[in-house]
């Protein structure tokens, strides 16, 4: 699993930034964006943490009873969401991947085109190209020449210029000038909020009675993950400032 670099939390780290603003509320980005951060740090070392015990106590085994067609199905939803994901990075979607006409529209367009269909021959160029070329240097080499062969042909048809190229799609938005680059550590703040979704997620859910009077689990929060951008969106940084309020 070491060698996907953990992709498979995306889903779940997306899921808990849009539940971690849908009960602090839209109103507290500041305190949304501190929290959610805060939340990743504390469940990557309560993973480390569970992973080092298994380890040592010899529990691996126990992943044995995780039935496999569990396994298959949450890997290909995962695959998915990464798919979706890609669209919605290369295509400059400002929400999520939707399945109806305007988003169509929207990957139909003269200007956008491009910018998911070049990626998406790209991928599929590596994807037959690793099950026919057996050297451990054919990835990163792909991967190097990629922005080496851009920058190059952008050279030569004189559009070198960063802000048109960022304009267009092409490339993400980098922070703005002067600031350090400690200025992500200043998002963590030890806010009340945090600690009210700690102890929601500890309680797993929540009982509310259901339409027939009996009571069903509720999940503490659903989708509406438009304040916090989707991880993978670097040209969507989260940003806490006067803006926001």
């Amino acid at each position: 699993m070491a060698h996907t670099k953990q992709i498979e939390v995306v889903p779940f780290f997306h899921n808990m930034a849009a539940t971690i603003t849908d009960i602090v509320g839209d109103d507290k980005p500041d305190a949304v964006i501190a929290t959610t951060i805060t939340s990743y740090a504390l469940s990557s070392m309560l993973t480390g943490a569970v992973f080092y015990l298994m380890g040592k106590f010899k529990f691996g085994y126990l992943v044995g009873f995780i039935p496999r067609h569990i396994l298959i199905g949450c890997i290909g939803g995962v695959g998915w969401f990464l798919v979706a994901t890609g669209f919605e990075v290369t295509a400059r979607m400002d929400g999520n991947l939707g399945y109806d006409l305007d988003t169509l529209k929207h990957l139909m367009r003269p200007e956008t085109v491009p910018l998911w269909v070049i990626p998406l021959v790209l991928a599929v160029i590596l994807f037959y190209g690793q099950s026919r070329i057996t050297s451990k240097y054919f990835l990163p080499s792909y991967i190097l020449v990629i922005p080496a062969a851009f920058y190059a042909l952008t050279a030569a048809f004189n559009r070198l210029d960063p802000e048109k190229l960022r304009d267009g799609g092409w490339v993400f938005e980098g922070p703005p000038a002067g600031e350090p680059w400690w200025y992500f550590y200043t998002l963590y703040s030890m806010c009340p909020p945090l600690f009210i979704y700690l102890e929601t997620r500890l309680t797993a859910s929540r009982i509310q009675p259901g339409p027939l009077g009996r009571h069903r689990a509720m999940h503490p929060g659903h989708a509406r993950p438009h304040l916090l951008r989707h991880p993978a969106r670097a040209h969507q940084r989260p940003r806490a400032g006067p803006q926001y309020r």
